[in-house]
């Protein structure tokens, strides 16, 4: 399910700039079953040595080269646990008229 506010104990997050494509994944939602980490073809996303409240391994986003395909997104068996923020397009500034 997603989420519609912050629990108070939550911190805030330090995004990265609208231009970068990035993933957050919630600790207290991912398993480590490792399937985003087989799905990611620009291995961005690793299994970190820190444990959830459930007991858990979990994955981690690495900052190294992500598209934004949302391969992790649609593999990830926990629905909730991996959200992708794919960058904005840089706009151009030449602007074409076809009606000419």
């Amino acid at each position: 399910m997603g989420k519609c506010h912050k629990k108070k104990s939550e911190k805030t997050l330090d995004l990265p700039p609208k231009e970068k494509n990035f993933v957050l994944i919630e600790p207290s939602e991912c398993k480590g079953c490792r399937i985003c980490v087989e799905a990611c073809p620009k291995k961005c996303i690793k299994i970190g040595s820190d444990i959830n409240k459930m007991g858990y391994k979990y994955a981690k986003f690495e900052d190294k080269g992500c598209i934004g395909c949302g391969l992790c997104f649609y593999v990830c068996p926990e629905l909730g646990a991996i959200t992708v923020y794919k960058g904005e397009e840089k706009e151009t500034n030449e602007k074409t008229d076809e009606r000419k």
